[in-house]
């Protein structure tokens, strides 16, 4: 186990777009940490503006160390084509970053991997300290999956994951260790390559394909997820703004107080979101429930087309294939 003296690693990955967001994020989890350890920030991008890499570094103290390292292009070398699209967002490689961090980064064997679209009332440490054994990553399930009964269906036939053990991978406790024992990366290039799955959620569906059985399930209260009455947090440690219940764009928004409260904290953040938020449109609106039910839709269509994970990996299963991502 990491000892004090040590930086715990934090990972995000991000591009311009999530730069504000990722601001608010990050002031918040400093806001919070406890003084007994001390934090690597590592920021992976396709090509941050030298003027936000300033403002983020801007946020370094003696405990929050903050660095960038560049993906940009990396991935094209070992990844066929750009299918992949955020669940119904806009297109970026970054949401695949966090597969290949055990290869990348070999002098951790733990690290946590944060979405952008967050904020942390909770100690940071002690979601890095969970114990999560031999697994491969600690997270909680994912409620958009388990909320849905066409997308409960979709896990469980088109990935072969009951919904109830479905991941969210926003947040994650990685055991980098095991990820490189088990050569997770080889795998996943393997299926990408191969397959070229459709899917709801691209880098989700692949780590819970292959990760199953190899996951330890944290509490809600370390994702706790907006737009879901149904599992609302009392006191959550991590608030996930995930999919399209932003702060930024609606004004009722669950856990919205916890993103407002650390914005006004960093100058311009607070005036820039509520501007975004009054100036979100009503065409923006309707593609938001339009991109929603296009996500639900898709999934029957994918479960009919028999070209899933639950066919072509579950049954014809040969781990370890693929390109070493660490030697290109």
């Amino acid at each position: 186990m990491q000892t004090n003296q040590e930086r715990l690693p934090l990972f995000f990955s991000v591009d311009d777009h999530y730069v504000p967001f990722l601001l608010v994020a990050l002031k918040s989890m400093m806001a919070n940490a406890k003084l007994a350890y001390k934090y690597q920030i590592i920021i992976l991008h396709e090509g941050i503006k030298e003027e936000n890499q300033k403002q983020i570094s801007e946020l370094a103290n003696d405990q929050f160390d903050i660095k960038f390292v560049s993906m940009k292009g990396q991935l094209n070398k070992v990844m066929k084509g750009k299918e992949a699209k955020l669940r119904g967002d806009y297109f970026t490689f970054t949401i695949f970053f966090r597969l290949f961090i055990a290869d990348m980064f070999a002098e951790y064997d733990k690290a946590v991997y944060l979405d952008a679209d967050i904020i942390v009332p909770g100690d940071i440490g002690e979601l890095y300290q969970t114990d999560i054994g031999d697994n491969l990553v600690g997270a909680t399930s994912d409620f958009f999956i388990g909320g849905n009964p066409f997308l409960a269906e979709y896990s469980e036939n088109s990935i072969g994951v009951p919904a109830a053990d479905y991941i969210n991978s926003g947040v994650l406790v990685m055991n980098l260790k095991q990820f490189r024992s088990q050569e997770f990366s080889n795998e996943f290039l393997y299926l990408y390559n191969k397959y070229h799955f459709e899917t709801v959620a691209p880098d989700q569906d692949y780590l819970n394909a292959i990760g199953q059985g190899r996951i330890y399930h944290l509490g809600d209260e370390w994702n706790a997820q907006a737009g879901y009455p149904q599992r609302v947090v009392d006191q959550p440690k991590l608030v996930h703004y995930n999919l399209f219940n932003k702060p930024w764009s609606y004004a009722k928004v669950a856990y919205g107080d916890y993103f407002w409260k650390y914005a006004k904290q960093i100058p311009g953040s607070y005036e820039a979101a509520k501007a975004m938020q009054a100036a979100y449109s009503p065409e923006q609106i309707q593609a938001d429930k339009d991109n929603y039910k296009g996500l639900v839709k898709n999934t029957q269509s994918i479960i009919k087309s028999g070209e899933t994970f639950k066919v072509l990996y579950k049954q014809n299963h040969k781990p370890n294939h693929g390109v070493n991502y660490a030697n290109n």
